[in-house]
């Protein structure tokens, strides 16, 4: 779903401000219309997060642990009872995004509509492109410091922390339960052999996500299993991700370009894995999602709205677009993730 298709423009012009009716109308019908046309598209990111809506502008809340696991027990014994437990307190709040264009009294004394639908269109493209950036930051800053351009710099600059206080992705996580250790949903770094084939190193990550996801404990230390349910890639990876999932033969495993070959031997157990790729990911990234509750949240406080207005200048007509919004994430673990570095051009 695009959140650009809920939008309704409103009309506010001051008392005694004298503006022809009829152009009043076309600037309104061709604002919706110029964010309709953006709302055909769904936007990419935001299947990848659990959707709120709260008016406050935050979300608080503390987590528990779980009851743990059952024990054994005779029918004229006391009945065991698992002791409660708080795990980690979290909060984040929302920030208040805006835009808008302002229109000369020239533009609607000469007749110029294609000027006027021309800017509107530039508005909604550039908060339909403002919420793609918002969502994809969540991911190509989630290992910490990693934008979307640039290289990874190893200092900080995640859009947010999680609850236990590290970001998105990352290694060594603390439980709230001490004895139940720490926990990683980071895999190490890859690099790509240039100019070879890395089809096996490809088919090796798959195999380390699904394993990783069922051996994965909850906070009490205890085993709770996860399913991969998809590999999320960059356009810059969407090739060797789709070459290596779509065969229904397996890679022999060896690195090198003449012994990489395909056997009939040997059962793929990674053929099928759904691949989405996020035309907004960067480049060098790999994120696998699990089964489960996600926990990854976009919250809104005010979804978009258009408004024209008029203030103080006689001459001028002003449009603009607002929106509310934050994001956070509890424990992220249905969520894996990890960095390639180098190219992969096979």
């Amino acid at each position: 779903m695009n959140m650009l298709s809920t939008i309704k423009t409103v009309t506010q012009i001051m008392p005694g401000y004298n503006v022809p009716e009829k152009f009043a109308e076309l600037m309104r019908l061709g604002l919706d219309k110029a964010f309709r046309r953006q709302a055909e598209t769904p936007q990419e990111g935001a299947k990848y997060f659990t959707t709120l809506t709260d008016k406050k502008g935050y979300r608080k809340y503390q987590s528990t642990l779980g009851v743990g696991m059952f024990k054994q027990r005779r029918d004229d014994e006391p009945m065991p009872k698992t002791e409660g437990a708080m795990g980690f307190g979290y909060e984040y709040s929302t920030t208040t995004y805006a835009n808008a264009i302002s229109t000369m009294r020239e533009v609607w004394e000469k007749d110029l509509y294609g000027q006027l639908g021309k800017e509107q269109a530039e508005l909604a493209d550039s908060t339909n492109i403002g919420l793609e950036l918002n969502y994809a930051d969540a991911f190509n800053r989630g290992l910490g410091g990693l934008a979307y351009t640039d290289a990874v710099t190893g200092i900080g600059g995640a859009p947010f922390i999680c609850e236990d206080g590290l970001y998105f992705i990352s290694r060594a996580r603390p439980n709230p339960l001490g004895t139940a250790g720490t926990w990683s949903n980071r895999l190490p770094d890859q690099a790509w052999a240039a100019g070879a084939n890395n089809d096996a190193a490809f088919a090796q990550i798959i195999r380390d996500f699904k394993l990783a996801f069922r051996r994965y404990k909850n906070d009490r230390g205890d085993l709770s299993p996860k399913m991969l349910n998809r590999l999320i890639v960059s356009p810059a990876l969407e090739d060797i991700a789709k070459r290596v999932t779509s065969t229904q033969q397996v890679y022999s495993g060896s690195a090198s370009a003449e012994a990489n070959k395909f056997s009939d031997q040997a059962t793929n157990t990674i053929a099928g894995t759904k691949v989405d790729v996020y035309s907004w990911l960067a480049d060098g990234l790999i994120y696998a999602e699990a089964t489960g509750v996600n926990e990854l949240e976009f919250l809104w406080r005010a979804k978009p709205e258009t408004m024209i207005y008029t203030d103080g200048n006689p001459d001028m007509m002003n449009q603009r677009v607002r929106l509310d919004f934050g994001m956070g994430c509890g424990r992220p673990c249905t969520w894996m993730g990890m960095l390639t570095t180098g190219t992969e051009t096979l």
